[in-house]
């Protein structure tokens, strides 16, 4: 058990070496050209509406669990909405927070904190290794976003077809977001 625990865990650290983390992201430096206005539920459904059925993350998260799994407190936001998978084996994520003003930048690094933590300590089903790196943090005004979503056709796809298709994926979401935030 010790010497398969430890083969794994050398080929998670040679795919994450090999394949690199995907970099945070801010969506432009000029955060004035985004609606402030828009309710987190609204960017939540238009993000669930682009993947239809292939839409994992649907067991919201409350105030507590938000704090708990991500370090947002409640006094870093307006309003919230955070979904997970039900079931264990996938890891898709969306987590939408209208941060307070000032609390834009913290909220966006505790987001980066639990991301690193996913991409460099997470024990993940292999076939969800792509998935994590090709997460995201994106700033779009007020509103934080941490994506992990969509499906990629191709499972027997090498680790940077799958790293590119997941990354892909993501746009779609950030693209759902963008048309909803835009003035």
């Amino acid at each position: 058990m010790k010497k398969m625990m430890t083969l794994v865990l050398a080929l998670l650290m040679l795919m994450l070496a090999a394949c690199g983390g995907n970099a945070d992201e801010t969506a432009g430096a000029d955060n004035a050209g985004y609606k402030n206005d828009v309710a987190v539920s609204e960017i939540r459904d238009a993000v669930a509406a682009v993947y239809g059925e292939n839409y994992l993350a649907t067991m919201p998260l409350d105030a507590e669990m938000l704090e708990m799994s991500y370090g947002i407190t409640a006094d870093m936001y307006e309003e919230f909405v955070a979904e997970v998978p039900m079931m264990s084996a996938h890891v898709d994520t969306l987590v939408v927070v209208k941060a307070k003003t000032d609390k834009v930048d913290a909220v966006k690094a505790a987001l980066e904190a639990y991301r690193k933590d996913q991409v460099e300590n997470g024990f993940h089903y292999p076939m969800n290794v792509p998935k994590v790196q090709a997460s995201e943090i994106v700033v779009y005004g007020d509103y934080v976003v941490y994506i992990m979503l969509g499906v990629v056709e191709d499972v027997e796809a090498d680790e940077s077809a799958l790293l590119k298709g997941f990354q892909e994926q993501n746009q779609l979401g950030k693209a759902a977001i963008e048309e909803i935030l835009s003035k």
